[in-house]
Parts: C-alpha cells; sequence; structure tokens
C-alpha cells in the first residue's frame, strides 16, 4: 500500500514538474539555466518512479 501511495505523489509531482517545465522553458528558452535545472529535476523524479515500477 505504501508503494501505491508513493507512486501517486510520484506521478503528481512528475506532473506539476512537467507543466512548470513548459512554462519556463517557453519563458526563458531551452538552455536558459532555470530550463535545465528543472528539467534534471523531472528526469531525477521520473527515473525513481521507473524504479518503483520494476
Amino acid at each position: 500500500m505504501e508503494n501505491n501511495s508513493l507512486e501517486i505523489e510520484l506521478i503528481l509531482q512528475i506532473d506539476n514538474l512537467k507543466s512548470k517545465l513548459l512554462h519556463v522553458a517557453n519563458k526563458k528558452g531551452l538552455t536558459h539555466p532555470e530550463t535545465v535545472y528543472i528539467s534534471n529535476k523531472l528526469d531525477t523524479l521520473i527515473f525513481n518512479y521507473l524504479k518503483l515500477k520494476l
């Protein structure tokens, strides 16, 4: 049951960060440091989600 709530939390975090990434990338550009930082955080969350699913 704990994995299920962690999975839901990760999905919500990924979705929120994905929206933030799109907004920042559109506003500041793909190579802006803030865009890159958010993208790296998103990669980490997705990696953690995939590890959880294995």
